[in-house]
């Protein structure tokens, strides 16, 4: 029988390329964590600086307020732990061509 619970924790550690971690309880052992196992909405739209962003995928667009869309992937967002972009926020990049058009590097939370 699988004991399950609902509890929170801070992510201790978690690597993007191998795709998993380990949450640090409040109180209790250390959890393993799969990229698997993290809850997303997968393809979302996004407002007010980006198009949509796939958090499976680890890519994404996002809306110049003068330009095209540009092509935003997960390990160009500057940050440790889990790198997406959600709905709603402000971003400051570098806008570099790539093999396909425009693309993002340096990606900053604002």
């Amino acid at each position: 029988m699988t004991l399950m619970s609902t509890t929170t924790g801070t992510v201790k550690w978690f690597n993007d390329e191998k795709g998993f971690g380990f949450i640090a309880q409040e109180n209790g052992p250390d959890v393993f964590a799969h990229f698997r196992q993290i809850k997303s909405d997968g393809f979302r739209s996004l407002a007010e600086g980006q198009q949509w962003f796939n958090d499976e995928k680890g890519f994404g667009f996002i809306a110049q307020e003068n330009g095209p869309d540009v092509f935003a992937h997960f390990r160009q967002i500057k940050g440790d732990g889990f790198r997406s972009l959600a709905e709603g926020q402000q971003v400051r990049f570098k806008v570099t061509q790539g093999q396909k058009g425009p693309q993002a590097e340096e990606i900053e939370l604002i």
